[in-house]
């Protein structure tokens, strides 16, 4: 199946995961297509992208056994202290908020630690905080602040400010 055909069943471009993944993915919505139909599978994308969802770890189920849904937002304001400046921690952030689907923004201050505002999924930017903690190989994080801030939606990306 092609991208364009998944595109058109699922009703969006937005898939995330690798190309493998999405190749996977296509596999088995043919699957899907031959045993049940194409009908079925449009009358069900939504639960069928959250479970592709669940399956790459970017959402889930709460603890009371509720699913997690697109609605519930969150936007953080985040500063990064430590040795993370010159480590390509900016870059590697722009690369993990991609694959978490987060949006925003990262950049360097001026006295030697990192900067950033995360938008997105509440749990996907939960993911991306604790990857923040660690960051990127060279990176060594000694603190992380972090302050709430109500979400806008205002981002369509992740970029590298300057």
């Amino acid at each position: 199946m092609d991208r364009e055909i998944l595109y058109d069943l699922l009703g969006t471009a937005d898939i995330p995961g690798t190309d493998e993944q999405i190749e996977a993915l296509a596999t088995r919505l043919a699957e899907l297509v031959a045993l049940n139909g194409r009908q079925w599978v449009v009358d069900n994308r939504r639960r069928l992208l959250h479970q592709w969802r669940v399956a790459l770890g970017l959402a889930g189920h709460d603890k009371a056994g509720g699913e997690w849904t697109m609605e519930d937002k969150k936007r953080l304001h985040v500063v990064i202290k430590g040795r993370v400046q010159g480590v390509c921690y900016r870059l590697e952030t722009q690369k993990a908020a991609r694959r978490f689907g987060v949006k925003g923004w990262v950049r360097n201050l001026p006295d030697g630690s990192v900067e950033a505002v995360f938008e997105g999924d509440a749990r996907a930017v939960e993911q991306l905080v604790d990857w923040c903690r660690q960051g990127p190989p060279l990176a060594l994080v000694t603190d992380i602040q972090i302050e709430p801030q109500e979400y806008k939606g205002e981002f369509s990306g992740f970029e590298i400010r300057v």
